[in-house]
């Protein structure tokens, strides 16, 4: 992965990435506009969880914010 996030990092969705651009559509409430926090670093990818939502995401997916 291209950087090192932990357990309890908060992060947002990297929206310059060309799969998420589509998010901008949504409303401000959507859930993964909001923040997300890390909850689980597995090998290949991050678990973190987006309000009610859980997301399975790759370091380019997010940007972390703290």
């Amino acid at each position: 992965m291209s950087k090192e996030l932990k357990v309890g990092d908060l992060v947002v969705i990297n929206t310059e990435e060309p799969g998420w651009e589509h998010l901008e559509e949504k409303e401000d409430s959507h859930p993964l506009k909001l923040q997300g926090i890390v909850i689980e670093v597995r090998k290949s990818s991050y678990v973190v969880t987006f309000d009610t939502w859980t997301a399975y995401l790759k370091g380019k997916d997010v940007r972390k914010i703290s």
